[in-house]
């Protein structure tokens, strides 16, 4: 388990099941609009491009991810697993992806080097084939999105923090290389 404990963030005050709900607050909120308005600035779009063409493109970047991890906890958002939100084959590969993170939190109090890289190694495909299983589903646009939801559900369960939720990927990397 985290020791910091997956909610960091004090009083809870509002329990969220539903991502599809999650997803659409988030899009429909302030940090949203403030974070897409930041991504597009400076660029120029070419003419015709469709507010969904926009949104595709601001939720693969990392300042997407950001949003929706400050969204969260910002608006205090409790955001609860609930497997019957998901189909079956998200809830399949949710389960293996929480599995593949505990198991790699074992091995680590467990001391072995190249175990906690194999570990690793298997998490991250479970988080890539949990994000992509989300964007099939309809539940999310981008695999950076699928992933940040995956990762709302690892705090959910007290397997994470949002602090480090919102390293990129490369710094979590750095950190791990380090220990």
């Amino acid at each position: 388990m985290v020791e910091e404990g997956g909610k960091d963030y004090g009083d809870i005050f509002k329990k969220e099941s539903d991502p599809r709900q999650l997803i659409s607050n988030w899009r429909a909120s302030r940090e949203y609009q403030e974070y897409q308005a930041r991504f597009f600035e400076g660029k120029r779009l070419v003419e015709g491009v469709t507010e969904e063409e926009k949104r595709e493109a601001f939720e693969e970047d990392r300042k997407a991810k950001d949003s929706l991890l400050f969204f969260v906890k910002d608006q205090k958002i409790d955001f609860v697993y609930d497997p019957k939100y998901y189909s079956q084959k998200s809830q399949g590969a949710m389960k293996l992806y929480i599995k593949a993170v505990r198991d790699m939190f074992r091995t680590e109090r467990g001391g072995g080097g190249e175990e906690v890289v194999a570990c690793d190694r298997l998490r991250a495909m479970r988080h890539d084939e949990v994000a992509q299983d989300l964007v099939e589903e309809g539940i999310v646009l981008s695999t950076k999105i699928g992933r940040t939801l995956a990762r709302l559900v690892l705090i959910s369960e007290g397997l994470d923090t949002f602090k480090s939720a919102q390293r990129s990927d490369i710094d979590r990397v750095r950190v791990l290389a380090a220990e």
